[in-house]
């Protein structure tokens, strides 16, 4: 159940604000549906809460389609122009490199790396 500044808000009053098919629309529906209430100070907060979702499943959509592989960290590849790959199989920033080139890249030309898991998620955060 969703509530806005204490009250109840019934899902066919908020889905208007949202494309039918979009994310935003699916997750409002399944947080209305669900027996956990979810508390917002504002329509504005949950507004942002529903675009930050779509983001992190956009995001990780577009990450499973660049072509990255899961590797361990000790198998872990990177591409150097951007990246330094750390003994620990850890990926930094070469220096003089645009941190956010080096991110574009990975979604551009994510067959020249592989990661673990725990590196992909803070790609799509």
């Amino acid at each position: 159940m969703i509530y806005i500044n204490g009250s109840a808000v019934d899902f066919q009053m908020i889905s208007r604000r949202y494309p039918q098919r979009g994310i935003e629309y699916s997750c409002a529906s399944a947080l209305s549906g669900s027996d956990t209430a979810y508390r917002y100070g504002s329509i504005d907060e949950l507004d942002f809460e529903l675009a930050a979702r779509h983001a992190i499943v956009d995001r990780a959509e577009r990450l499973r389609r660049c072509g990255l592989s899961f590797q361990t960290f000790r198998s872990a590849v990177c591409n150097d122009r951007y990246w330094v790959r750390r003994a620990d199989g850890g990926f930094e920033v070469r220096r003089g490199a645009s941190p956010s080139a080096a991110i574009r890249d990975i979604y551009e030309n994510g067959r020249m790396y592989g990661t673990e898991c725990a590196t992909a998620m803070q790609l799509v955060y």
